[in-house]
């Protein structure tokens, strides 16, 4: 069992092996390789108690005490090595540390916003009569935006965007079908695709810009663009419009 214990001790490949800490109490060593272990055993407690150890077991020694060798290097400030290597240590262990924490915080920060998303989300219901028929006016209801919209009405999201799609290839400014095909894609989790979708529409002037400004909030919370998202927030609630009471309430968690 001392012979395991030895050979463990010896093992670690940073410390003196166990021949050379014998053959430095005993006064066998080069002078070269003697300077290389007096070098190490300033720095390394481990093995200056092996040495001390060697030579309270009776090892023969015309070698000074290890203390007297501390006192040797001290004067030179040979000995004073070991402290800023301690020091440098403690400063990479605080730097770990610090980045740890900063992934840990950024992590929770992703999953505080994507809750916040959760608990503030709900899919907009539709609000138009599908029945309109006009192609007259601005915006008015294609036939193919009243099968989109009927698509999307149902739950049936992804029908509903190749819908829109054939929509907006046929009127590419309609606000109504760039507003609901927006809200589509979030619906089937494409949250980052509906943000061009969203941004145009709470841009302009029409009906729908205050309720698109809403969910491209949450889209920029969802994405955990929360300085974008905070901006626009405010904007909502400023309005006291659609949404105004819920953006103010939710600007209060981001702060």
């Amino acid at each position: 069992m001392a012979n395991k214990l030895l050979n463990d001790l010896f093992d670690a490949k940073s410390c003196l092996t166990e021949a050379e800490i014998e053959g430095y109490v005993k006064g066998e060593l080069s002078g070269e390789m003697r300077f290389r272990v007096e070098n190490h055993l300033l720095d390394c407690p481990l093995c200056a108690d092996a040495v001390e150890g060697f030579q309270l077991a009776g090892g023969t020694t015309n070698l000074p005490e290890f203390s007297e060798l501390q006192k040797k290097w001290s004067g030179s400030g040979k000995g004073q090595e070991a402290r800023p290597r301690v020091i440098r240590m403690v400063m990479r262990v605080a730097a770990i540390a610090v980045i740890v924490l900063a992934a840990y915080w950024g992590f929770f920060r992703q999953q505080s916003s994507a809750q916040l998303f959760d608990t503030y989300y709900s899919a907009y219901q539709l609000d138009i009569p599908v029945n309109m028929r006009s192609v007259e006016t601005p915006g008015a209801l294609t036939p193919s935006l009243v099968e989109a919209l009927q698509e999307y009405d149902s739950g049936h999201y992804e029908t509903s965007l190749t819908r829109f799609q054939t929509a907006l290839s046929e009127d590419p400014g309609n606000e109504i079908a760039i507003f609901y095909q927006s809200l589509a894609k979030i619906e089937v989790g494409d949250v980052e695709g509906s943000v061009e979708g969203l941004q145009r529409v709470a841009g302009g002037t029409g009906i729908y810009k205050d309720k698109a400004s809403w969910y491209l909030s949450l889209t920029y919370l969802k994405l955990d663009e929360k300085e974008k998202a905070k901006e626009l927030l405010q904007k909502v609630a400023d309005r006291r419009g659609f949404k105004s009471a819920e953006a103010s309430k939710l600007l209060k968690q981001l702060k």
